[in-house]
């Protein structure tokens, strides 16, 4: 986590905080202020018979524009994420991703294509990377739903591999 993205989210509890306080104080209990501030951020409105002031108005709407902005920070992350992954610019070494097969210099995607549907009627569903240097195109997104992730870069390089989660580094 970055920290911007730290930052942001520590924002929002502060933010969400500051206005269960704000509702607390018009004499809503605990429960019922944290409800109507959820409430305010899922769909933009209070509960009318609540009185409130600016400063109320003022934390909602500040709550309300950081939410936003966390969200379309979030779809912004997903969306870079997912364009490495396609373009074999990812990694893969962290310990929850580990491939259990390793696909190197496929001659064309019709052959990865052929190599992962005989590598799941053998191994089932595993892991599976694609280590290439010079194949064109991006994954295609029916190997990259399938649990199929590619890395691109030089197949003599170690971090390549590293890269792809099939050799730790040294």
């Amino acid at each position: 986590m970055t920290y911007r993205s730290r930052a942001v989210v520590l924002a929002l509890i502060a933010i969400f905080a500051l206005t269960t306080v704000e509702l607390l104080r018009t004499g809503l209990d605990l429960s019922e202020a944290a409800a109507q501030t959820i409430r305010f951020l899922a769909r933009g409105a209070l509960d009318p018979s609540i009185k409130f002031g600016p400063i109320h108005a003022f934390l909602l709407i500040g709550s309300a524009i950081f939410v936003g902005y966390a969200f379309a920070m979030g779809i912004a992350m997903v969306g870079r994420s997912v364009k490495r992954d396609i373009d074999g610019s990812g990694v893969y070494s962290h310990a929850w991703w580990r491939p259990k097969v390793a696909i190197v210099d496929p001659v064309d995607w019709e052959k990865v294509v052929s190599l992962v549907i005989e590598v799941r009627e053998r191994l089932g569903n595993v892991k599976i990377v694609v280590i290439a240097q010079e194949i064109e195109g991006h994954l295609p997104l029916d190997l990259f739903h399938d649990n199929v992730r590619f890395v691109r870069g030089s197949l003599r390089e170690q971090a390549t591999y590293v890269r792809a989660g099939v050799m730790n580094s040294i």
